[in-house]
């Protein structure tokens, strides 16, 4: 699966092994044994079988979840079977099994609703509540950690409504936090009565 993500990597490679056939000199015409080549998303890479070794596939998929597009890369070994054909068959079979697996559990994960998370407030006592832009939204499965992590802006003697007071961040997404009113100015009581 290592070298099955390294060489996927290369333009040329991943158009190769999707091919459903190839021209190839004084050969002819040399058909791929991948008869998953656009089931489920598949497009690659390595079909094998031997007597002793089974049906195998090291396979590549593309799935998409939410805004973003991933590569699934996985291998199957073993498959049982007679001749080549039915070890391929087994090997398909269980193939479709685990990107159905995948698709169910890979998901986006709210991580933060787009509703206040906190608030900022002056020192004369003038609030306003804080709301991430948008709700933190970042791929994954159950069980996966993530690190969250958030900066936050001094955001000055006065806060203006829609002014930023930092960032979430998650899996390389970032979401901007804001605040949700302008603060109201201080009083002359409390200006006359601090010290400069």
């Amino acid at each position: 699966m290592k070298l099955g993500r390294a060489v996927l990597k290369f333009d040329v490679f991943a158009d190769i092994v999707e091919l459903e056939n190839a021209q190839i000199p004084v050969v002819g015409t040399i058909k791929n044994y991948n008869d998953l080549l656009g089931v489920d998303g598949v497009f690659g890479i390595k079909t094998g079988s031997t007597t002793q070794a089974g049906g195998n596939l090291l396979f590549a998929s593309r799935l998409k979840v939410g805004s973003k597009s991933l590569v699934v890369v996985g291998a199957v070994f073993n498959q049982p079977g007679a001749h080549t054909p039915e070890q391929l068959a087994a090997v398909n079979k269980v193939v479709r099994s685990l990107l159905a697996s995948v698709r169910k559990t890979v998901k986006e994960y709210e991580l933060l609703a787009a509703k206040p998370v906190g608030s900022v407030s002056t020192e004369w006592g003038a609030t306003s509540t804080v709301t991430p832009v948008s709700a933190l939204k970042v791929v994954g499965w159950p069980g996966l950690a993530v690190k969250v992590t958030t900066k936050t802006t001094e955001p000055g003697a006065l806060v203006t409504a829609g002014q930023s007071m930092g960032e979430v961040q998650a899996s390389g997404v970032r979401v901007e936090l804001r605040a949700d009113t302008a603060t109201s100015e201080p009083s002359l009581w409390w200006k006359l009565t601090r010290k400069p």
